[in-house]
């Protein structure tokens, strides 16, 4: 039986990149039970981790593709250049620590929003 969730600022915050069941990408789907949040793929995957089932796992399993973190870094040079300016500094660490964890965020997300396109070619 699946529940409705509204989700608090904490679950956000908090939300798995990878399915719990695969280790691929996570969607908006998530398992939420005594506290734990476990991101899922597919309604399959979900329902797999539900009932506590997990794949073989395999170890190194995560890859850096080059070229994917270069369209990443081109993508978020507008933003560096953007709290470099207002943080008065090219230096990351000189940087507000907000400003900081939003740059890295948005390089992260360009890269994985970039795997998944490709994953899906």
């Amino acid at each position: 039986m699946m529940n409705q969730i509204c989700l608090s600022d904490d679950v956000k915050n908090k939300r798995p990149s990878l399915c719990a069941y695969c280790h691929g990408l996570a969607s908006s789907l998530l398992h939420i039970k005594n506290g734990k949040i476990k991101g899922a793929c597919s309604m399959e995957h979900l329902k797999y981790i539900g009932e506590g089932k997990t794949m073989e796992q395999k170890q190194n399993f995560a890859q850096i593709n080059e070229e994917l973190l270069s369209v990443a870094l081109s993508d978020a040079k507008p933003r560096y250049i953007e709290l470099s300016k207002k943080n008065g500094s090219y230096v990351l660490h000189q940087w507000d620590k907000e400003d900081r964890v939003h740059f890295v965020r948005k390089l992260v997300s360009s890269y994985l929003v970039n795997s998944k396109a490709q994953a899906d070619e």
